[in-house]
């Protein structure tokens, strides 16, 4: 796939050249003929045919087209974003000068995006696939190991951070990387402990209760490489739960939106509380299965 643009110093036939004086067609024929000979293709363009001009007086004036883009055949099938452009700017619009140059610009530039989606897809999605396949180094996953607190409370399998860090010579190559190797995680990697804390001095049901969960250290390895593509999934908006951001920035800023909710605004205004205390028992899998594949998450 090969794409050549530039000023080429030669015109490919007469119709490229103006002038009272006769140019140069031995030198047009040599430039067509290698063009031929590597099967290029020319993109063509729009507006003035003349890319060039030596500036002169009178019949001493030479106009002439030696700026071009070449490609090959691969490169058109690849990048047909040529004729996107054309035939989106091309389409009908208002009749005032302003707003239809306004409103080509955002037809092409939806154009664009849907070739792009249609011919690239989603570059940054399938860069996270490609992170999440691929089998990482032992000094990878020692990294991670080395965050684990060495004296933070066991899981069900009561091996703390601490056995990890301890024996990592002994258990890296099996106990470390095979997790991301693919298949099935079996129950006992998955399984975790639930500590309820109370959030009263007299808690009378569980919705008195916090909980934090205690998961083995090899969950915790495949939870961290996770992890790193977690920012661009979560909205901005969420503040709770997500590592360096706080709900009390939230807290601070209730009071400023309430302030200005009676601000005149197109469409009005609306706060909705949604109360989401009882939405972790109520999911489906199918619908989270639903919802990662429209992030464009990989089956495999």
């Amino acid at each position: 796939m090969h794409n050549f643009y530039g000023d080429f110093n030669a015109t490919i036939s007469a119709d490229e050249r103006r002038s009272c004086r006769s140019g140069d067609m031995a030198s047009s024929r040599e430039f067509a003929e290698a063009i031929n000979t590597a099967k290029l293709i020319d993109a063509a363009f729009s507006g003035n045919r003349f890319t060039w001009s030596n500036n002169e007086g009178g019949q001493a004036r030479v106009w002439a087209c030696l700026d071009r883009v070449l490609h090959n055949q691969e490169w058109s099938f690849a990048f047909p974003s040529f004729h996107v452009v054309q035939d989106a700017w091309n389409a009908k619009n208002s009749t005032h000068p302003i707003f239809n140059v306004l409103l080509k610009l955002k037809k092409v530039k939806e154009a664009l995006k849907k070739w792009n989606k249609e011919v690239f897809g989603n570059i940054s999605v399938q860069q996270h696939n490609l992170d999440l396949m691929a089998l990482p180094s032992l000094h990878e996953v020692h990294q991670i190991v080395l965050a684990i607190p060495a004296d933070g409370a066991a899981g069900p399998d009561r091996f703390s951070g601490a056995f990890y860090l301890g024996c990592w010579n002994i258990i890296a190559q099996e106990a470390a990387v095979y997790v991301f190797q693919g298949g099935p995680i079996p129950q006992a990697v998955n399984v975790s402990l639930i500590c309820l804390i109370p959030k009263s001095n007299s808690p009378s049901s569980f919705a008195n209760f916090g909980s934090i969960s205690l998961y083995n250290c090899l969950y915790k390895i495949i939870a961290t490489k996770l992890s790193y593509i977690l920012p661009s999934l979560i909205s901005l908006e969420q503040g709770a739960f997500i590592q360096g951001r706080a709900i009390t920035d939230h807290v601070a800023l209730a009071p400023e939106l309430f302030r200005d909710i009676n601000r005149k605004s197109w469409g009005s205004n609306i706060v909705m509380k949604v109360d989401m205390e009882n939405a972790y028992d109520k999911l489906d899998w199918g619908f989270l299965k639903k919802v990662l594949s429209q992030f464009g998450f990989s089956s495999d």
